[in-house]
């Protein structure tokens, strides 16, 4: 259930440590939350991590956004669909899913949160099938598949990466093609705004906007005293919570403009 939109805390990337969101939840319970995306790619609780996100999301105020690991995870899985079923550019497909492969964006702990038997699914496509056979079975396909790549508050604008120096307004129209794009199969769907490490390491305001912007993907090693900058204005939230040594996490309360530590549970 979410909560009054008066108190608002907003999450930074997750990377499936459903014990920090779990303690962040719990600590602040009459507060909407409001999530920053890259829910996956960590530790292997990545379907804990979308269930409680799914649970506490509202359709109307879309209070959560995804991040470049959604992003990656949605255009691999449109790339295996395409190869089974020979449709679309499945040259570029085969592609897409190799780079995956070496990359591993999506790692084995997604994979292994979704009961993919790694030893009987051993090759890269057949994983991404079953992989997307499961999270078909949950709705979390579904689920992804509706959120937004920026969230606009009272003051306040929460976006995974960051903002350009264009326009609010056409940021917005850019990031709504985008995902139309994302959610038609294309590849190469890599908006700046999602993915670019050079705009959440941006220390003051957006130029785009006069609200507060708040951003994760970056991981900094800062407490809570250095993470809302000089002007207000940019709030950086992000962590290495991929690591399961880090046991705190940096949530931002909206109506203290202020930043918190919260320990896992």
């Amino acid at each position: 259930m979410v909560a009054s939109a008066e108190k608002q805390v907003v999450f930074p990337d997750l990377h499936g440590r459903y014990d920090l969101l779990r303690a962040g939840l719990a600590k602040y319970k009459n507060f909407q939350p409001i999530f920053l995306g890259d829910y996956i790619n960590g530790q292997p609780f990545e379907r804990d991590v979308i269930d409680a996100v799914r649970d506490n999301y509202d359709p109307q105020l879309g209070n959560a956004v995804l991040g470049n690991h959604e992003m990656t995870l949605l255009t691999v899985l449109q790339a295996a669909l395409s190869i089974e079923s020979d449709k679309g550019d499945v040259e570029v497909a085969h592609t897409v899913i190799d780079l995956w492969s070496k990359s591993r964006a999506i790692g084995y702990s997604m994979l292994r949160s979704y009961g993919v038997n790694m030893r009987l699914y051993r090759q890269p496509q057949a994983r991404l099938l079953r992989l997307y056979e499961r999270m078909q079975e949950t709705g979390d396909v579904d689920f992804l598949s509706q959120l937004p790549l920026m969230f606009e508050g009272r003051d306040m604008v929460a976006v995974h990466a960051g903002l350009t120096d264009e326009s609010l307004t056409d940021q917005v129209q850019q990031l709504e093609v985008a995902k139309k794009q994302l959610l038609a199969g294309e590849v190469g769907i890599e908006p700046a705004q999602v993915y670019s490490h050079d705009l959440s390491r941006v220390r003051g305001a957006y130029a785009a906007t006069d609200s507060v912007v708040v951003t994760g993907h970056t991981s900094f090693n800062e407490d809570e005293t250095t993470r809302i900058s000089d002007d207000g204005r940019h709030v950086r939230l992000g962590s290495n919570v991929k690591r399961e040594s880090e046991t705190t996490i940096f949530l931002y309360l909206t109506d203290q403009a202020k930043v918190v530590p919260v320990e896992a549970s």
